[in-house]
């Protein structure tokens, strides 16, 4: 039997912005879920932003946290991200910062930023991701964060971890 792939109370909030932003200012910003088929429900998934001090040209970093819980049931599963950007180009640069969750490499929370950075400028952040899902099956599944950032300079990170789910 086919399982309708439910996302519930939709609680993807971008909660408590507290961003360090020196010279720059945030152009866009995106959250969204993606999966391709019914396996996994997703039940919601977020954000929560704190200020990171710490500059560099461009640096990120990820990590995912083990999760388990039972088949049908919620379980709770969160990344952290870490990113920063230093403009030292001589121009105004746009960068974007994609921080995405995903449980078994597909079904995933997406946040994406796109900053304006003036000459001299910079932009950094530590966030944590949550995604909340449910599994049809019993097993061991992945969960992978994954911090990038794009434009003059480049970085990204990507951390594993593993879901397990019992009957």
């Amino acid at each position: 039997m086919k399982k309708l792939v439910l996302i519930g109370a939709l609680v993807a909030t971008s909660s408590s912005y507290a961003l360090e932003l020196k010279n720059a200012e945030i152009l866009e910003h995106h959250s969204w879920f993606s999966g391709p088929d019914n396996k996994i429900t997703i039940i919601a998934g977020h954000i929560e932003n704190n200020p990171n001090t710490y500059f560099s040209s461009a640096s990120t970093s990820a990590r995912a946290d083990n999760a388990r819980g039972t088949v049908n049931s919620n379980i709770y599963t969160n990344g952290s991200h870490g990113f920063s950007i230093n403009n030292t180009s001589g121009s105004y640069q746009t960068y974007t910062v994609n921080i995405k969750l995903c449980a078994n490499s597909t079904y995933c929370f997406h946040d994406q930023t796109t900053v304006g950075v003036y000459k001299g400028g910079s932009y950094s952040n530590s966030s944590n991701s949550y995604l909340t899902c449910s599994f049809s099956y019993a097993g061991n599944y992945t969960l992978e964060a994954t911090t990038t950032i794009s434009g003059d300079t480049s970085s990204n990170a990507s951390g594993r971890a593993s879901i397990s789910v019992s009957k």
